[in-house]
């Protein structure tokens, strides 16, 4: 609704807005999806029954194992799947980063549709939402893995090209869109964009305070690797010592300190 002045195919009926763009589509797309992934969340496909025959060659044969134990690890890693963007800072700028780009790669159809004079039924509309879903599938995984899991220590390959084909159609809507657009938008579509500007900035500060003022204490990965070390009793004066420690070079000092036999 806010985009009504660029584009002339938005100007609908407020119930094709509302009620067929907004619960149906939208709605029913994300009610359909919620129970796919709930349905087939934890499912391993047995890829061994079908090889059984001896007319597939040993190396096939491994080749559809491999494959099965990498859908059973896949499945395993989906199912365990916890964004909780309300959780930590890293996770809210995240989550509303890929907000973002979604609702990004959503309009670029649009205006490359438009720059490009293409029709909707063009090929070139299937060939792009056919790559952007077998990019995206294992993009958005890597982003997560990267996001949650500590020993992933770089952005997989999947997710780097989502971020340049989504780059590439921004860059080429920018200059093919020179003189495209000559029409203003009306105070109401202004208002649109205000009221969501506010609302995302708002809940987007509100948010980072709370993380700030909430975020749990994070015990420093050389002092926990010290406590399971050390193997004191918790009666003793070490583990109190253990509490208040909150740098790595703390952690650092009271390991050089212990005696050898201790750290043996």
């Amino acid at each position: 609704m806010g985009l009504v002045f660029q584009f002339e195919n938005f100007k609908e009926c407020w119930w094709d807005h509302w009620i067929l763009d907004f619960l149906l589509c939208n709605g029913a797309g994300i009610v359909i999806g919620s129970w796919a992934i709930r349905r087939y969340n934890v499912h391993v496909y047995n890829l061994l029954e079908c090889i059984s025959t001896p007319q597939f060659s040993p190396v096939t044969a491994h080749l559809f194992h491999e494959l099965e134990l990498n859908t059973a690890q896949t499945a395993h890693r989906r199912n365990n799947l916890r964004w909780s963007f309300t959780t930590s800072l890293t996770n809210l700028l995240t989550v509303e980063s890929i907000f973002i780009c979604t609702q990004v790669f959503e309009l670029n159809a649009f205006y490359i549709k438009h720059l490009l004079w293409l029709e909707p039924a063009n090929l070139f509309n299937i060939v792009r939402l056919c790559v952007w879903f077998f990019v995206s599938l294992p993009g958005v995984q890597q982003i997560y893995a990267y996001m949650a899991d500590p020993t992933v220590t770089s952005i997989g390959a999947h997710a780097l090209l989502m971020v340049t084909i989504l780059t590439t159609e921004i860059l080429v809507i920018y200059c093919f869109s020179a003189g495209e657009y000559p029409n203003h938008p009306s105070p109401f579509e202004l208002r649109i964009w205000a009221l969501f500007t506010v609302s995302f900035v708002v809940f987007t500060t509100t948010m980072v305070v709370y993380l700030y003022m909430h975020q749990p204490f994070n015990t420093p990965p050389l002092l926990t690797t010290l406590q399971q070390l050390v193997h004191v009793n918790s009666d003793g004066p070490l583990p109190a010592v253990y509490r208040h420690l909150d740098s790595f070079e703390q952690s650092l000092r009271l390991w050089k300190s212990l005696p050898y036999s201790v750290r043996s």
